[in-house]
């Protein structure tokens, strides 16, 4: 069976070199507008009236929430075209994840919910800071966007062997059964039925799934109706990926491609 899917592939192309202009094009625009509206709320032409205040609040949010869907957008662009880069380094693990919670404190604050980190002390992987920062923060935002008020929100790293194991766990409502099997694919959001806004870009958790398999390792979650969502990555710690890369280097796979099996070199 023979398919033609030129028109398909060119469809595509189209598609994504659309998508790819229209985000930059609208990221420089939206990125002076945020700036502007910033500097009003931050008193720059004095102080304001309430509704204006209120009404320039609500501007700022919009912006940022646009912003963070054009950036996920390009990310996703980045990653599928192969262009995404990573800095791998030795990295501490814990110190990762604090950095991550200082950078939604904010953001935890206002929703009156708290982060609660568990550790068992230095833990190394190799890795992507910035990349890994970007997944902890998306795990933290929808973690705290989906607990209601008052609860707290889990993270937990520890040693399982060869890797390393970080989870977080809120206390919200859980995923519906019926969404799970969608809940990496893009723009993929759960309904709610507490009516609480939710203003997630259905982005986050897709990116965070290609991040993570690029770092060598795997993602998933765990949730049951009203009794929270956990979701979990393992990374090899430090010493096992340093060994793997001496390995694939010294003897890459590539050259055994249609050569005789040496004995020795199999040792």
């Amino acid at each position: 069976v023979i398919h033609d899917v030129t028109e398909l592939k060119k469809s595509e192309k189209l598609k994504n070199e659309f998508v790819s202009i229209v985000s930059h094009e609208l990221r420089t625009p939206l990125t002076s507008i945020r700036g502007s509206i910033g500097l009003l709320l931050g008193g720059v032409s004095g102080p304001l009236p309430e509704k204006m205040q209120n009404l320039l609040t609500i501007a700022n949010s919009n912006c940022e929430r646009l912003v963070r869907l054009i950036d996920d957008i390009l990310d996703i662009e980045k990653i599928a075209a192969g262009k995404m880069d990573f800095s791998f380094q030795r990295l501490d693990m814990t110190k990762v994840i604090t950095n991550a919670i200082n950078a939604v404190k904010t953001i935890a604050d206002e929703a009156q919910v708290k982060i609660d980190f568990i550790s068992s002390g230095k833990q190394e992987i190799n890795g992507d800071y910035d990349r890994l920062i970007q997944v902890m923060e998306n795990l933290f935002s929808n973690a705290i966007r989906y607990s209601p008020p008052g609860n707290s929100v889990t993270v937990e790293i520890s040693k399982r062997g060869h890797t390393l194991l970080v989870s977080v766990k809120d206390q919200g409502e859980g995923i519906p059964e019926e969404f799970h099997s969608q809940i990496f694919e893009q723009f993929s959001q759960a309904d709610n039925s507490s009516g609480r806004s939710k203003s997630g870009t259905g982005l986050g958790l897709n990116i965070c799934k290609r991040i993570i398999e690029k770092l060598g390792g795997t993602i998933g979650f765990e949730s049951r109706a009203n009794q929270g969502a956990c979701f979990y990555f393992d990374l090899p710690d430090s010493e096992t990926a340093s060994r793997e890369k001496l390995l694939f280097n010294e003897y890459p796979i590539v050259d055994w491609i249609d050569q005789p099996a040496d004995p020795e070199q199999l040792k």
